[in-house]
């Protein structure tokens, strides 16, 4: 439904932002809708709603022009633009565009949705150190609900980096728990085996679980996610 409602003001012409890249990943459901305090003009809150949703929907070049918007007026209020800077930095991650996710994060006041997206950074920039220090300051309980599951997805990733079957276990129960759709779910698996590859821990059976999950995947949104992964896999 969101993602209906979405292509069909795009295709009406309605807030297009600026410039909006063609998706390169198909997205997952890190960051759900921000509140808008009830002073923001009309203008703003509609297009901080429509960058979550397309986020949500797994639009995350679209969101990342909303967003990005955003973030270039100068009369954003600083709620408003810490918001918009955390939405950011999700589309990028999901992206893998670790650069520009990095850069997005620099300024955003401390947060545990800060630590968190610094978390997840540090793992595809393969640093398990500085993923596990990000990993050990998360207060998952002050991450809003739909984060939650993020939190146990970045201990699960390095768990899994340190090959620590017990909190690996732990984690994805956490995660099949607390996750706020299938989407969600199946978003974290792809980002966690992109993890995995960063690290440098394919094996065979790694390779085979790909190859079944490309398989799957065919004609659906997680269809070039997991595409992409086997073949960093193969490579």
């Amino acid at each position: 439904m969101l993602r209906f409602t979405l292509a069909t003001l795009l295709a009406l012409g309605a807030l297009l932002p600026g410039r909006v890249a063609s998706q390169d990943l198909p997205p997952n459901l890190i960051t759900g809708n921000a509140p808008v305090s009830p002073g923001d003009q009309p203008d703003r809150r509609t297009v901080l709603g429509l960058a979550d949703q397309a986020l949500a929907a797994g639009l995350s070049s679209t969101a990342s022009g909303f967003y990005a918007q955003l973030l270039a007026d100068p009369k954003l209020g600083d709620k408003d633009r810490e918001l918009a800077g955390l939405g950011l930095s999700a589309a990028y991650i999901e992206r893998t565009r670790t650069a520009e996710a990095k850069a997005t994060v620099k300024f955003l006041p401390k947060s545990a949705r800060k630590s968190l997206r610094e978390g997840l950074i540090a793992l595809l920039e393969n640093d398990t150190d500085g993923a596990r220090a990000f990993s050990a300051e998360l207060n998952i309980a002050a991450l809003p609900p739909h984060e939650i599951a993020w939190g146990h997805a970045l201990r699960w990733m390095v768990a899994g980096a340190e090959s620590d079957n017990l909190t690996i276990n732990l984690a994805q129960e956490a995660i099949a728990r607390t996750s706020v759709s299938e989407e969600q779910r199946q978003r974290i698996e792809v980002l966690g085996y992109r993890a995995m590859i960063v690290a440098g821990k394919v094996e065979q059976r790694t390779v085979s679980a790909l190859r079944d999950l490309a398989a799957d995947a065919k004609g659906t949104p997680l269809a070039f996610d997991y595409a992409r992964n086997l073949a960093l896999a193969l490579a």
